[in-house]
This record gives C-alpha cells, structure tokens and sequence, in this order.
C-alpha cells in the first residue's frame, strides 16, 4: 500500500477479514449485519460515504440512512 501498489495490497486482504470488519453488501446483509452489531452492544460505527462526484456520495448516504431504518437499530 504505501508503495502505491493498491492492487497487490487489495489482494494482500482476504476477503473474509474484509467482510468481519466492514459492513459490505446488498441493503439487506447490511441491515441484518446491523443488526447483529447491535445485539452484542456496538454503539459507535464509522461510515464513509463512497461515490466519485458529490451526487454519489449523497447517494451513499441516503442509502445508508434507509439501511439503518431497515435494521430496526435508528433511535
């Protein structure tokens, strides 16, 4: 990675790390990962917004927002 080499450092991850520690997938395996989460305790997560232009981002965002109101977890 800090040799530039974003490729040979993405398949330096196995995919199974990746998916124990980010919440990755369609709308429902977020929601149920959510929720999940939520059960052991978690109280705080990070999300990042991805998108190339601002419209993505806020896309992402938007999405985000209608998969925390699917997994049950909003207060």
């Amino acid at each position: 990675y800090l040799a530039r080499d974003y490729v040979g450092a993405q398949a330096a991850l196995p995919f199974a790390l990746l998916d124990q520690i980010s919440l990755i997938g369609t709308p429902a395996r977020v929601a149920d990962r959510l929720q999940a989460y939520h059960e052991v305790g978690v109280t705080n997560l990070t999300f990042t917004a991805v998108g190339n232009t601002i419209d993505e981002r806020i896309a992402s965002v938007r999405t985000m927002a209608e998969v925390l109101d699917m997994s049950g977890c909003a207060s």
